[in-house]
C-alpha cells in the first residue's frame, strides 16, 4: 500500500508542476493589456473584501464595469475590452433587486439623461438636476429647484436631504454647478449625510473613457471653467488655474481628469468603509452596458439608449450631463 500511495504522491506532485507551468506559460504570452491591469482577471473576476481595485487600463483607455455589494465585488467585462457573459452571478443575485434609492454619484457628463430614462421607464420615481424641495413654497427661484441647492440648503438646516428634496427612488444627477457662489457636488461633499440617512442606498458610478468626457465636458457652455472655479470641495485636488493659450491645452485637460479620477477612488474608498451602500460601476459607452443595467435591476435593456443629443436653453446653467 506504502508504494502505491507513494506511486500516486509522484503522480499528483508532477500534475501540479504541469499545471504550475502551463499557467505560467499563458501569463508570459498573454496580451499586454491583460497582463498590465494588475490584479484583474480575464472573465468575470470575484474579489472579496476589495473594492478598491485597479479598474482602469491606461494604454487601451478600457473601463471594467463592476458591482460591488456588501464587500463583494464582481467584474463582468475582461480587460481586453471583450463582452462577458453578463448574466448575474448566483450569489448577486440573491441580493436582487438591489435597494432603493439609487443615487448617480459620478462627474457630469457621463450620461444622467440615459440614466434617468432608463429608470424612470422601469418604473422608479426618478429625478435629473431638479428636485421638489420642501423647503420653499411655490413661488421658489429656478435655482432652488436645482437638487444640489436643495440638499445643501436642508442639509444646513439639519433636515434629511433626500426626503426633504423629493424622496425620490432615483436621483441622477445631485451636482450643480454655477460660481462662484454655487458649485454644489454632494457625491463629493455629501456622502456622509445621505449615507446616514440613507444607509443602503445603491451608488451608481457612471464613467467613460477619459479623453471623450474632457472634450465633451470642455464644449458643453464652458462646463470645464466652471469645474476649474469649484476645485478643491470635498478634499478633492486643488486644480491648475483656468488656462487661456493654446500652449496650455494639455495640462488643463490632465487637470479636469485628475479631479474626476480623484472623484472615482473616493467614491469606492467611502463604500469600502460602508460596505452596507451596493456599488455598481458602469461605462456608458460600451454597448454592453443596457443588458448589464437590465440584469441588474430585472427590467429591460430597451429602457437604455442615447438620450440628450439635443440640448435646451434650459439645460445652459445646469451640468447637464450626457454622452456626445
Amino acid at each position: 500500500m506504502s508504494e502505491v500511495a507513494s506511486k500516486m504522491s509522484k503522480m499528483q506532485t508532477s500534475i501540479i508542476t504541469i499545471v504550475v507551468l502551463s499557467v505560467l506559460l499563458l501569463v508570459a504570452n498573454a496580451p499586454a493589456a491583460l497582463r498590465t491591469v494588475g490584479n484583474l482577471q480575464h472573465g468575470l473576476a470575484l474579489r472579496k473584501r476589495n473594492p478598491v481595485v485597479v479598474e482602469w487600463d491606461i494604454q487601451n483607455e478600457l473601463i471594467v464595469p463592476r458591482v460591488v455589494v456588501e464587500g463583494v465585488s464582481y467584474a463582468l467585462k475582461d480587460v481586453t475590452g471583450n463582452n462577458t457573459n453578463i448574466s448575474i452571478p448566483k450569489k448577486l443575485s440573491k441580493s436582487l433587486p438591489l435597494p432603493k434609492p439609487v443615487i448617480v454619484v459620478g462627474m457630469p457628463k457621463t450620461g444622467t439623461t440615459t440614466i434617468k430614462s432608463f429608470f424612470q421607464q422601469a418604473g422608479y420615481r426618478s429625478s435629473h438636476w431638479r428636485c421638489q424641495s420642501q423647503l420653499t413654497d411655490h413661488n421658489e427661484t429656478a435655482e432652488e429647484e436645482f437638487c444640489g441647492t436643495c440638499i445643501r440648503n436642508a442639509i444646513n438646516q439639519s433636515l434629511p436631504p433626500l426626503q426633504t428634496c423629493g424622496g425620490y427612488d432615483m436621483w441622477a444627477q445631485l451636482d450643480f454647478t454655477l460660481p462662484p457662489d454655487n458649485c454644489i457636488f454632494p457625491q463629493v461633499i455629501y456622502l456622509e449625510e445621505i449615507h446616514q440617512e440613507s444607509p443602503r442606498a445603491t451608488f451608481l458610478l457612471n464613467r467613460r473613457n477619459m479623453s471623450h468626457w474632457f472634450h465633451s465636458v470642455d464644449n458643453f457652455h464652458h462646463l470645464g471653467k466652471r469645474l476649474i472655479q469649484c476645485q478643491g470641495q470635498g478634499g478633492t485636488p486643488m486644480l491648475v488655474p483656468a488656462f487661456e493659450g493654446p500652449e496650455d491645452k494639455d495640462a488643463y485637460q490632465d487637470a479636469i481628469v485628475a479631479w474626476n479620477q480623484h472623484h472615482v477612488q473616493a467614491v469606492r474608498e467611502f463604500v469600502h468603509r460602508h460596505p452596507s451602500h451596493a456599488l455598481i460601476e458602469i461605462d456608458i459607452e460600451d454597448p454592453g452596458t443596457a443588458e448589464y443595467m437590465a440584469s441588474l435591476f430585472q427590467t429591460t435593456a430597451e429602457f437604455w439608449g442615447h438620450k440628450n443629443q439635443h440640448k435646451s436653453v434650459e439645460d445652459t446653467n445646469a451640468t447637464e450631463a450626457e454622452s456626445n
